[in-house]
């Protein structure tokens, strides 16, 4: 922890809020058409089932569907891909891809 937060705030609420971010939604569907999304799409997500299916309940991993989910990007030609499948690693970021 840095020097800052060892003086503004305690373990305890540092703890807190950590805990209450690992137990926030991944997606939300709005009025049954708009998936919304923390981050962006995954390579190894292809149904709403998948989503469902990851344990949320936890620290976020470095790399899967769960981090894609978080922290994948949209590519700056989003639109105009060579195939709609296609994922490139996310250099900005370090994790994740662009879609």
């Amino acid at each position: 922890m840095g020097k800052t937060h060892e003086i503004k705030y305690s373990d305890h609420l540092y703890n807190a809020c950590m805990g209450a971010f690992d137990c926030l939604p991944l997606a939300a569907i709005v009025n049954r058409q708009f998936l919304c999304l923390h981050g962006g799409l995954s390579p190894d997500v292809h149904t709403l089932d998948d989503i469902r299916r990851l344990d949320r309940f936890k620290e976020p991993p470095a790399f899967g569907p769960m981090c894609d989910l978080l922290w994948s990007d949209p590519t700056e030609d989003y639109g105009s891909e060579k195939t709609p499948d296609h994922f490139s690693h996310n250099t900005v970021r370090g994790c994740s891809y662009f879609f």
